[in-house]
């Protein structure tokens, strides 16, 4: 049984990852933009998190550590933590960005890769982030 939860959270570490002729190609259609950091707007967002199931006694937790906005794009560092049998296993920071369109709707999520997690996470991580990319446009109104 401990073979499959490694094995599950081994696949899904390898879902983050991209070959670096995807990471090439993906980030041509992003303008680099220089990020107005708006936590003090944001203070009811720090350290809100949700969490999702990621398997059998497996889950993850992200909190929210930063929070940048710059046009139709919200920058949001996370602290994750990864708990199996509810035992905390390992702890890291990523950042993603989550893309609206011109209408406030979420279009992607890119992770460091700029591989856009909402194709990749299994349906209950994909609601997560599809929730609290609301909760951003709230917080940012």
């Amino acid at each position: 049984m401990k073979h499959l939860k490694f094995i599950f959270l081994l696949l899904l570490i390898v879902c983050f990852s991209c070959k670096e002729q995807e990471k090439q190609t993906e980030t041509s259609y992003l303008p680099n933009y220089e990020y107005n950091n708006n936590i003090e707007d944001n203070s009811n967002l720090i350290n809100k998190s949700f969490v999702f199931s990621c398997g059998s006694g497996c889950a993850m937790r992200y909190s929210v550590e930063n929070i940048q906005f710059k046009e139709q794009i919200a920058t949001v560092k996370f602290k994750i933590e990864t708990f199996i049998d509810e035992e905390l296993s390992e702890t890291f920071q990523e950042s993603y960005d989550f893309i609206y369109d011109s209408k406030n709707n979420i279009t992607k999520v890119l992770n460091k890769d700029n591989q856009n997690v909402l194709e990749t996470l299994p349906n209950g991580a994909k609601e997560s982030f599809i929730e609290f990319s609301k909760l951003l446009l709230k917080s940012r109104s």
